[in-house]
């Protein structure tokens, strides 16, 4: 490591925040399962079209925190001995 940070805090910190992503991630995939049953009782096309595309907007964060966590956990194993 480049600065005097205790590796355990690191560890820590890495972990700490890959949790905390994690949970976001969970509750991104409940929104949007609520998201597709909404969308499904839309009648009106254009409406139904603007909700598609919110939902897609939400497909895209949830695959942005995916990869964060992913980052996140690859960055804890190289931090670990």
């Amino acid at each position: 490591m480049a600065d005097d940070t205790p590796l355990h805090l690191t560890r820590e910190a890495i972990l700490h925040t890959a949790q905390q992503t994690a949970r976001m991630l969970h509750d991104q995939m409940h929104t949007l399962q609520r998201s597709q049953r909404i969308i499904t009782g839309i009648l009106d096309d254009a409406d139904r079209a603007a909700a598609w595309r919110a939902h897609a907007d939400l497909v895209t964060a949830i695959i942005g925190l995916s990869t964060d966590l992913a980052t996140l956990m690859t960055n804890y194993a190289k931090e670990i001995p």
